[in-house]
């Protein structure tokens, strides 16, 4: 099974034995039963209807992207909290159309034409079927980090492994275990 949490959720549940594994965004503290590891990096972009003007610019400013409507996303999540950083580091007030939930919302109401957003580029990838284009936006907000979220010295089944390979090949199970069953604080 897969769930959906925020940060915190996801790194108790790990620690609580409720999940296995923990896939979560940016660098928070861990109950010290949790090994943090680095998954992979997360970029954005500016995403927008076909044809939306913010598409002619290659490298959008922050205020190019407030003269528009913006789908944001909730503050307590990771994306959230640096777009409210981006815009009030550049001293510009966005223009705030509606607030999603997560990626999927965000995108739908970006379909729909309700305003532009910004999103992690691994989600919007792939999606050529979608009426939304994307532009780079990496030189506004900084790139982070996904981190895999483990339980010291628990069992993990071989297909966890595997998952673990596909989204994250930099830890095999031979390194992972290592880290997972070491005497010493791992974290």
């Amino acid at each position: 099974h897969v769930r959906h949490g925020e940060p915190a959720e996801i790194a108790q549940a790990v620690s609580m034995g409720h999940a296995d594994i923990g896939i979560s965004t940016g660098r928070q503290k861990a109950p010290p039963n949790v090994v943090t590891l680095d998954a992979f990096p997360i970029e954005r972009c500016v995403i927008a209807p076909l044809g939306h003007p913010i598409l002619k610019i290659a490298r959008p400013r922050v205020e190019d992207i407030a003269r528009y409507p913006i789908i944001d996303y909730d503050h307590d999540a990771h994306t959230g909290a640096l777009l409210s950083n981006l815009f009030v580091n550049a001293g510009v007030e966005p223009n705030i159309a509606v607030t999603g939930t997560d990626a999927t919302a965000v995108m739908a109401y970006v379909e729909a034409g309700i305003g532009i957003a910004i999103l992690q580029k691994q989600i919007f990838e792939g999606l050529s079927n979608r009426r939304i284009r994307a532009i780079d936006a990496s030189h506004l907000v900084p790139t982070s980090a996904a981190m895999l979220l483990l339980r010291k010295n628990a069992y993990l089944h071989a297909y966890i492994y595997r998952f673990i390979e596909l989204v994250a090949p930099q830890w095999p199970r031979s390194v992972l275990e290592k880290r997972l069953y070491a005497s010493g604080d791992a974290s």
